[in-house]
């Protein structure tokens, strides 16, 4: 990942990704501005019909994330348990972290470079369909989880995000425009 410049997400807010069809239909375009002009909006790229000229920050955390309980569903009961209890209290110290408080309900927060909070096993599999792996060693990552609650004002009901995924191999080379987004509301 580069350390410098900004990662700029378009999106039409009504892909959900889970087709491989959806990744020709121009409904998003992820790219990286190495010096962005910070002085005005954004423009969307033009073959990208977003719904709105709105650009809206994200401010996301850092990429700690635990494996979704989602992911331990189906498996021994111990197991999901445990993973669900986690979960919880790390939702907690991300709600200290950012409200400066642990009291209250939990609210999502935006991650770069994380695990997704919705489960990844469908994802993968989707994923191995629409982003094959050809370089030994290379496998899919969570480039970015933008949560719908705050972030996004609720476009894809309060539990939603949206999720970029790519390549590990992608992501060395920049290409970010390879990226795929999957809009996940349960």
């Amino acid at each position: 990942m580069p350390t410098t410049g900004v990662l700029e997400v378009f999106h039409d807010l009504h892909t959900f990704g889970h087709e491989a069809g959806d990744g020709g239909a121009a409904a998003w375009s992820v790219r990286r501005v190495a010096e962005p002009d910070r002085t005005t909006l954004v423009e969307p790229p033009a073959e990208v019909d977003v719904p709105a000229p709105v650009c809206q920050l994200v401010p996301a955390m850092p990429g700690f994330t635990l494996p979704p309980a989602a992911d331990a569903a189906g498996g021994p009961q111990d197991g999901f348990n445990t993973a669900r209890v986690l979960e919880e209290a790390l939702q907690k110290a991300w709600l200290a972290q950012r409200a400066g408080s642990a009291e209250g309900h939990p609210v999502p927060v935006s991650h770069v470079y994380a695990r997704s909070p919705h489960g990844e096993i469908n994802a993968r599999v989707l994923l191995d369909e629409v982003l094959p792996l050809s370089a030994p060693g290379d496998e899919h990552r969570l480039l970015l989880d933008l949560e719908s609650w705050t972030t996004l004002e609720g476009w894809f009901g309060d539990a939603g995000s949206l999720e970029v995924w790519a390549r590990r191999s992608d992501l060395e080379s920049c290409r970010f425009d390879r990226a795929w987004c999957l809009v996940c509301t349960d």
